[in-house]
């Protein structure tokens, strides 16, 4: 988990951050496929009662006689799924699908090999909210039977998302990349500072969800906002899991809140129970009010120790995704909390009136410290939808930009939890696959500090065959001098003062070197003689950027055109990375 800490001499704050969606380092990756096959597995279908439509993306959840879910995937385009399960024994299947009625099939005993269940059928359930009148006494937790049993089933929609989302995240493990940033936001405007550098980086792995959280009873126990070791404070965010907990359902009351004229929204409000004293937070789950899909949730804190915010300045967002083959994820997410920076000038619209609070803030040097991140690729390991076959996947991963195998990739198979680790010479082996056609794909430190997206390539498998498959760092990624190998090169992001990305946007560096004919004596006599040398490049649709040609341990100055100059000093060879903004 992230920590940053900011110190202010004239304000006197001291605030210490934390958030519940930070990217971690990249994961370690999985044991050898071989050792994590086990020999029990259960498949099934799943179809739409009346007409016996195949239902995709029903979250199947294997549940043992403790009543405890030991392992869950989701169903292909036909219905069909496959889930291992720890051993023999006796279990049950649960079946959810957001607009369908949740179910529970009957106990069976799992023996060695595979178990088929029978064809389980869902009914479909829309939810009509138009009938609904939400008296304006129903708040907190006090509502009529009526608004309690509408406000039930709009949560249980919202949670069936977040069930997924959270054991994404926990159980199934998956490939990941993401790109995490920390801003500095004006408190009025929103926009970024001009005088604080924007740091972004991309971070991969494969194994958990690249989102770690505090603990949802200590999160609920100790409050969202608390005060650390040597003065400032903690400020933490909300996660899938922390809303799916008791102790956050014990503690927190939802209340509906129908679509607005012209709204296809329909929002479900949390708040803390009146008892609680701790620094908390208060939020909103909102849904599409037709599918009933999570879409995203807002969040604020109910105050802030030693601070006279207004409590709305300060907050966060998460943002849902449902991938092709029905899973959810979160895709984008951020965080907002008091920053202390140098004391400014009130407004000129406030000089000799009173100004409001808001404004006294900002005159005092308060800014707004984002941290948060965007998902750029999420290769899900969710589970088979077939049984292993014993295919083989042989290969190698090799670094066109350096001209030399890549040693300690993580190679991995889309859609399964199969990884392999390359050798020294970039050498890799996936066993006991699925038959059929799969992508694969590797990551490593080299590519992210590239920013490089990650690029799947085809392979047909057979059962009990092998298939041979090269994988490559592109070429193109990276800068190659003809006669003299790796040259050195920046690259980086270029983002609008939103923070958004500046795609198709020009980037030109420029750099001055001796003029030909330029002798010891000219630089003994104080004379300069120099040519203007530049590169342009322009920005992919993420706002990446990578310039190459540039000479070692030279000043460079990059223009971003409508953003402020930057001069870096390039290093003696390799990535440097440099990000812009633009206005």
């Amino acid at each position: 988990m992230m920590r940053c800490r900011m110190r202010d001499v004239g304000a006197g704050i001291l605030l210490a951050i934390s958030t519940s969606a930070i990217v971690a380092t990249a994961a370690h990756a999985r044991q050898d496929v071989t050792q994590a096959q086990a020999a029990v597995g259960v498949r099934g279908r799943v179809v739409e009662q009346g007409g016996g439509r195949p239902l995709a993306g029903v979250f199947v959840a294997l549940i043992d006689a403790q009543g405890e879910r030991q392992a869950g995937v989701l169903s292909n385009p036909d219905g069909w799924y496959y889930v291992r399960a720890p051993g023999p024994g006796r279990y049950t299947l649960h079946y959810e699908l957001i607009g369908y009625a949740s179910r529970s099939g009957p106990a069976f005993t799992a023996a060695a090999g595979t178990t088929v269940v029978d064809e389980v059928q869902l009914v479909h359930e829309p939810i009509v909210l138009e009938s609904l009148d939400v008296a304006t006494e129903n708040t907190r937790c006090h509502l009529t039977r009526e608004t309690g049993a509408q406000t039930y089933r709009v949560w249980e929609e919202a949670r069936k998302v977040l069930t997924v989302a959270a054991w994404l995240e926990q159980d199934a493990g998956m490939a990941y990349q993401v790109v995490q940033h920390e801003y500095s936001r004006d408190l009025f405007s929103r926009e970024l500072l001009q005088d604080v550098p924007a740091r972004l980086h991309v971070t991969s792995g494969v194994g958990r969800s690249p989102f770690i959280s505090a603990p949802a009873d200590e999160l609920v126990t100790s409050g969202f906002v608390r005060t650390v070791p040597g003065g400032g404070y903690m400020y933490y965010g909300i996660d899938a899991a922390t809303l799916l907990s008791a102790a956050f359902l014990e503690n927190y009351c939802f209340r509906l809140v129908l679509p607005a004229r012209n709204s296809d929204m329909v929002g479900l409000a949390f708040q803390p129970v009146a008892t609680r004293s701790n620094v908390d937070i208060t939020g909103m789950l909102w849904l599409d009010s037709e599918s009933m899909e999570l879409k995203f949730l807002e969040y604020e804190y109910t105050r802030h120790p030693q601070l006279n915010a207004p409590p709305e300045l300060f907050g966060g967002r998460v943002e849902f995704q449902r991938l092709p083959n029905n899973a959810w994820i979160v895709s984008d997410w951020w965080i907002r909390m008091p920053e202390a920076g140098p004391r400014q000038r009130p407004p000129a619209s406030t000089l000799g009136a009173r100004a409001t609070r808001v404004q006294v803030l900002r005159a005092s040097g308060l800014t707004i410290r984002e941290a948060g991140g965007s998902v750029r690729y999420t290769g899900l390991g969710a589970g088979q939808v077939a049984e292993p076959a014993g295919a083989t996947i042989r290969g190698s991963v090799y670094d066109s930009t350096r001209l030399q195998p890549l040693a300690n990739a993580t190679v991995f198979v889309e859609g399964t939890v199969a990884t392999a680790r390359t050798d020294a010479d970039g050498r890799f082996v996936l066993r006991d696959l699925p038959a059929g056609d799969h992508r694969v794909a590797f990551l490593h430190p080299y590519t992210d500090s590239l920013a490089l997206p990650v690029r799947t390539v085809p392979v047909r498998t057979t059962a009990g065959a092998e298939s041979a498959v090269t994988l490559h760092v592109p070429s193109g990624a990276s800068c190659e001098a003809a006669d003299a190998g790796p040259v050195v090169q920046l690259a980086g992001f270029v983002i609008d003062r939103h923070g958004e990305p500046a795609a198709a946007h020009a980037v030109t560096a420029v750099w001055h070197e001796p003029a030909p004919g330029y002798t010891v004596g000219d630089q003994r006599r104080g004379v300069r003689r120099e040519v203007r040398q530049q590169v342009r490049t322009l920005t992919d649709e993420d706002g990446r950027y990578v310039v190459c040609g540039l000479p070692p341990s030279t000043e460079v100055t990059l223009q971003p055109g409508r953003g402020r100059n930057i001069v870096v000093e390039t290093a003696r060879g390799g990535v440097q990375q440099q990000h812009l903004v633009v206005r």
